[in-house]
């Protein structure tokens, strides 16, 4: 089972560094997200908070304001949107001095689900916007390429979901179509499969807006 495996290096991880290592907290954060996925969310919550825990004990910011957008996404998702939000202005606070921009932009789109979910719409699209900006802002390089097509995706995704939701529907399908895009700048086993998806997704979005001869035919693709 997964979650035996990440039991498993998590505790090779102590053994070999000691119970406060960054390796931990990273370790940590992994089974977080496990328990999550798994909808096992007072173990993810408990773990979470043991990996914002080391890195605030070894002043390592970046982490800590990782950690604090974990607890926030965990909190949107129970739903307790005090809590989300207290998570993600702690985090925002420390991302005000950081270098990282996979982290600003991965704060301002979990701003703008907190936004949207406490029906806060023009700071969630606000959020959305400054998210995408960010992320088309990263500087190309092979490096980067993977991670900005990643960041720049969920930013498209996100103002696709939010504009679907208001009703604007011509939006929603334009940003979709760039988050579609940006698969081909994403080099990974999952990608054949997501297009499959996204390709639906369209298909549904067309057919939503009655355009019946446009959403059969990403239906047949």
């Amino acid at each position: 089972e997964a979650s035996d495996m990440f039991q498993k290096a998590l505790a090779l991880f102590k053994s070999c560094f000691g119970d406060d290592h960054p390796r931990v907290a990273t370790s940590y954060s992994n089974l977080g997200l496990l328990y999550q996925h798994q909808g096992k969310l007072s173990e993810a919550s408990r773990v979470f908070e043991k990996a914002l825990a080391i890195a605030k004990q070894e002043k390592m910011e970046d982490e800590s304001a990782a950690s604090q957008l974990l607890l926030a996404d965990m909190y949107i998702s129970i739903p307790d949107y005090e809590k989300a939000l207290n998570y993600v202005t702690d985090a925002s606070a420390r991302l005000s001095s950081s270098k990282s921009d996979s982290l600003k932009v991965e704060a301002s789109i979990t701003k703008g689900k907190v936004s949207e979910a406490t029906n806060r719409k023009v700071d969630a699209l606000s959020n959305y916007l400054r998210a995408l900006a960010a992320a088309e802002a990263i500087r190309d390089s092979d490096k980067n390429k993977k991670r900005k097509a990643e960041l720049k995706r969920n930013s498209y995704l996100r103002l696709s979901g939010f504009y679907s939701r208001i009703g604007e529907l011509d939006k929603a399908i334009d940003n979709y179509t760039f988050a579609y895009k940006e698969l081909e700048h994403i080099g990974d086993k999952r990608v054949p499969y997501q297009r499959c998806i996204d390709i639906n997704v369209l298909g549904n979005l067309f057919a939503a807006k009655k355009n019946y001869s446009m959403a059969i035919s990403y239906y047949e693709r």
